[in-house]
């Protein structure tokens, strides 16, 4: 019962957070303190990270952008949180390479 229960309000603040019309994307991945979402909207190339307090959208911040050129098929893949909620890790697939980014939150960089 407790496990639907969380499956239900995760859900609710996912599509609550994403009432926002310009908040669209591909790849979700909720931090472990439940205040902010990652985004990746694969059309864009953005990563986003959409905090939110209250129900409601508190701040929606860029954290990388893919530029593609040419017909090249990389893209920004596979968010992950730290435990602290404090890193995002997120890989930058290119020409068949995949490097590993890592955004500190308390940094902004």
């Amino acid at each position: 019962m407790k496990k639907c229960i969380l499956f239900i309000t995760v859900l609710s603040l996912l599509v609550i957070s994403c009432k926002d019309p310009s908040i669209t994307g591909d790849e979700f991945q909720w931090s472990f303190d439940g205040k902010k979402l990652a985004v990746i909207n694969r059309a864009t190339g953005e990563l986003l990270i959409v905090k939110h307090e209250d129900n409601a959208v508190k701040e929606v911040k860029l954290i990388d952008k893919y530029e593609k050129i040419g017909e090249d098929k990389g893209r920004i893949c596979k968010p992950e949180w730290s435990y602290n909620s404090e890193y995002l890790c997120y890989y930058k697939y290119y020409d068949e390479h995949l490097e590993l980014f890592v955004y500190s939150l308390a940094d902004d960089s």
